[in-house]
C-alpha cells in the first residue's frame, strides 16, 4: 500500500512539473513558436504583395465587434498608425514604414494559381491576440529579406472548388 501512494505521488509530482514548465514556456514564446525579445531572430513567410496599413485594419475590426473582442489589442493597434500589416496566412506581421521598405510587393494577385511570398528575419517585440479564432498581431523589427519563394497550385489544391 505505501508503495501504491509513493509512486501515485510521484506520478502527480512529475505532472505538476511538467504542467508548469509547459506553461512558463508557453508565456515566453506567447502561445507559439515565435521568441518575443530575445537575440534568436525569427523567420517569417509572408504574402509578396502590398502590406496593409494598420488604420485599414482598425475598421475591419470595428466592422464586427462580436468577432473582435479583444478590446487590449484594438488599442494597442490605435497607437502604432503608420505602421503596416503584413500576412502570413497564420499571423499579422506588423512593422513601421522604415522596415517594410525593405521587403519588396513581388505579387500583383492577378494570378491565383501561384502564390509568392518574401521570406523574412526579424525580431519579435511583442504579440497581440486579436481573439481565440483570429491571427495574432507581432510587431517586429530590424527586418531582413532573407529571399523569396511561390508556389504554384493546381485546381486539385484548392480547398473550395466552384463548379
Amino acid at each position: 500500500m505505501k508503495k501504491y501512494i509513493i509512486l501515485v505521488a510521484s506520478i502527480v509530482f512529475i505532472l505538476s512539473i511538467s504542467a508548469v514548465s509547459a506553461g512558463l514556456l508557453d508565456g515566453l514564446f506567447d502561445g507559439s513558436n515565435t521568441p518575443i525579445n530575445s537575440n534568436e531572430k525569427a523567420e517569417f513567410k509572408i504574402y509578396g504583395y502590398a502590406p496593409m496599413p494598420v488604420e485599414k485594419q482598425l475598421d475591419i475590426i470595428k466592422k464586427k465587434p462580436a468577432d473582435f473582442n479583444n478590446n487590449e489589442t484594438r488599442d494597442w493597434l490605435k497607437t502604432i498608425n503608420n505602421y503596416l500589416i503584413y500576412d502570413t496566412g497564420h499571423e499579422f506581421i506588423v512593422m513601421n514604414k522604415t522596415e517594410s521598405e525593405k521587403i519588396p510587393v513581388i505579387d500583383n494577385g492577378t494570378d491565383l494559381n501561384d502564390v509568392k511570398y518574401n521570406i523574412i528575419k526579424c525580431t519579435v517585440v511583442e504579440s497581440h491576440s486579436l481573439g481565440s479564432r483570429f491571427k495574432n498581431c507581432i510587431l517586429v523589427k530590424d527586418v531582413e529579406v532573407i529571399g523569396n519563394t511561390s508556389v504554384k497550385l493546381n485546381r486539385n489544391d484548392h480547398m473550395f472548388d466552384l463548379k
